[in-house]
C-alpha cells in the first residue's frame, strides 16, 4: 500500500514537473513585445561580454534575473530556447515546491495535483519569457512557504535558507518583495522573541551569507555603492 502510494506520488511529481515546464515553454513562444520580451535576453548577453548591470548599464529592476539569464546562456547556448528554458525552469521549481507544501498538509494527492497544475498555468505563463515581477513573486512565495515550514518544523536549515530566498526575491524586483520581506522579518522577530531564540543564529547566518555575496559582487566588479543605491 505504501509502495503504491509512493509510486503514485512520484508519478504526480514527474507529471507536474513536465507540465509546468512545457506549459510555459509553449506560451513563451506565442507572440512577443519587442522591448519587454527581449530585456533580459540583451542583458544576459551583455554580461557574457563582460558588461555588468549598475556598473556598465542602467537597470530598472533587480540584477538577479540578468545574471540567471547569463548562466542559462552559458549552459545552453546563446539562443531563444535558452531564454525560455530559464522561465520554464522557474515555473517548474515553484509549482513543485507548492505541490510539495500542499502534500504535507493535505493528504489528497489528486486535489493537490489539480492545484499544482492550476498554479503552473497561472504563474509564469502570463509572462512566458523571463520577467522580474514573476521572479520576485516566485522567490517571495517560496520565502513565505519556507517561513511557514521553518516555524512548523523548527527546522534550522530552513531558517538559514529563508533570508537567502528573501534576498533573491528583493534582487529580482523590489516590489512586492520589499513589502513581503518586511512582513516576514516582523513575524520572524516575533517568533524569535516569543517562541524560540535558538533559530535566530541560523537566520543571521543566512543573512550574513547573502550580504557577503553582495559585498563580494561590489568588490570584484568595483561597483560604487551610491550607484547601486
Amino acid at each position: 500500500m505504501q509502495l503504491t502510494f509512493f509510486k503514485s506520488k512520484l508519478i504526480a511529481y514527474l507529471l507536474l514537473a513536465v507540465f509546468s515546464f512545457y506549459i510555459n515553454y509553449y506560451f513563451a513562444n506565442i507572440g512577443l513585445y519587442p522591448i519587454d520580451t527581449f530585456t533580459f535576453f540583451d542583458s544576459g548577453y551583455l554580461i557574457l561580454q563582460n558588461y555588468h548591470p549598475i556598473k556598465d548599464y542602467w537597470v530598472i529592476s533587480g540584477i538577479l534575473v540578468d545574471y540567471l539569464q547569463a548562466l542559462f546562456f552559458l549552459i545552453f547556448g546563446l539562443n531563444w530556447n535558452s531564454y525560455i528554458i530559464h522561465s520554464s525552469v522557474l515555473n517548474s521549481f515553484i509549482s513543485l515546491f507548492f505541490f510539495y507544501f500542499m502534500n504535507i498538509y493535505n493528504k489528497n494527492l489528486l486535489i493537490n495535483l489539480i492545484l499544482g497544475i492550476s498554479f503552473a498555468l497561472l504563474c509564469y505563463p502570463v509572462a512566458g519569457t523571463p520577467f522580474p515581477y514573476q521572479h520576485s513573486f516566485i522567490f517571495s512565495l517560496a520565502s513565505i512557504l519556507i517561513f511557514y515550514l521553518a516555524v512548523d518544523n523548527n527546522n534550522k536549515k530552513l531558517w538559514f535558507l529563508l533570508p537567502i530566498f528573501m534576498f533573491m526575491s528583493f534582487f529580482s524586483m523590489q516590489l512586492p518583495a520589499g513589502l513581503i520581506n518586511i512582513i516576514l522579518i516582523i513575524f520572524s522577530i516575533l517568533y524569535f522573541l516569543k517562541i524560540d531564540k535558538k533559530n535566530l543564529i541560523y537566520f543571521l547566518y543566512g543573512t550574513f551569507f547573502s550580504l557577503t555575496i553582495l559585498i563580494f559582487y561590489f568588490h570584484i566588479l568595483k561597483i560604487n555603492f551610491n550607484d547601486f543605491l
